[in-house]
């Protein structure tokens, strides 16, 4: 009898992870594997948003009955993983973060490499089988990668990006239109507060013991967001900061069309470090970069820099 797969990735998933469980779930089951994709807690809304236009659904762990393995997807860390999840069960990491701890899982055979989008590395698998991919599932993975790398334009994106985007677009109906409007979708700030947008697409990492949040924002006109919100956006990330008894925290405004981005904070320790990290400076509480900078790439440079004696 076939172990039944749990593929999931970080507890409320963004895109790259949702696109990830569900096309390598399939891809498992064309394998003739017991294999199902699902989320613990609620997808980013991003993720939602493609989900909805693409019509396809994610079912929650709760929903599942009992599985025997897991298989992680756009995760390589223990922080942000569900406390449900049994590191010992987890037989497989596939992520693109220099940042990771692979350490965590004993048991699992990892694939981590430096890509844009971990929906990269599960699209190389479908056209390395030869595996018959719909067009939701290359859709989804597509809006993935085009999200992950500012359509291409970001510095992680590498060659791989490309040529699977490239790939994608000839192997099935992709439509420019729904990743446009996702990127506009995304740019709707006013609709919801600016708690529950920094909520849900934040993440946490520790060095040397100083526990620090990160918020990561990606919008059109991002510098002009800012610039008529810093003040509710400063109030908004310390009261963050103390809920959740984080040390420090900033936010990275990331602008959509891929030219530099915007951070905010006010932790006088993060913004020496990040001037030197990024070469950039501080007026006040904001700095803007030369340079698009996303959190998985600005995470290994703030670390070396805290991480170095003065």
């Amino acid at each position: 009898m076939n172990p039944r797969i749990l593929v999931t990735g970080y507890e409320s998933p963004d895109l790259d992870a949702v696109a990830c469980l569900l096309a390598y779930s399939e891809l498992l089951q064309y394998e003739g594997k017991d294999a199902v994709g699902a989320t613990f807690g609620t997808p980013h809304r991003e993720a939602q948003f493609v989900l909805d236009r693409l019509d396809l659904t994610v079912p929650a762990t709760e929903e599942l009955s009992d599985y025997d393995e897991v298989r992680l997807v756009d995760a390589s860390d223990r922080r942000g993983i569900s406390n449900e999840i049994d590191p010992d069960a987890v037989t497989e990491v596939i992520d693109h973060r220099e940042a990771h701890n692979p350490e965590a899982f004993p048991n699992a055979t990892l694939q981590v490499e430096l890509v844009g989008a971990a929906a990269t590395l599960v699209a190389e698998r479908y056209r390395e089988a030869g595996a018959p991919l719909t067009d939701k599932l290359a859709n989804v993975l597509y809006a993935a990668i085009v999200s992950n790398t500012l359509d291409l334009r970001a510095n992680v994106t590498t060659d791989r990006d490309e040529a699977v985007v490239a790939w994608l677009q000839r192997s099935a109906d992709v439509s420019q239109e729904i990743t446009d409007q996702m990127f506009k979708h995304k740019s709707r700030v006013g609709d919801e507060s600016l708690r529950s947008i920094f909520d849900s697409d934040f993440a946490s990492i520790s060095v040397s013991g100083t526990d620090i949040g990160i918020v990561q924002l990606e919008i059109l006109a991002v510098d002009d967001f800012v610039d008529s919100h810093q003040v509710e956006i400063v109030e908004t990330l310390n009261s963050m900061c103390n809920a959740r008894g984080l040390d420090h925290i900033l936010l990275i405004g990331v602008d959509l069309k891929g030219r530099f981005d915007v951070l905010v904070t006010d932790s006088s320790l993060l913004q020496r470090s990040l001037t030197e990290a990024l070469d950039t400076s501080f007026s006040g509480d904001v700095a803007v970069t030369n340079e698009p900078i996303l959190r998985k790439e600005l995470i290994p440079r703030l670390s070396r820099e805290m991480a170095t004696p003065e």
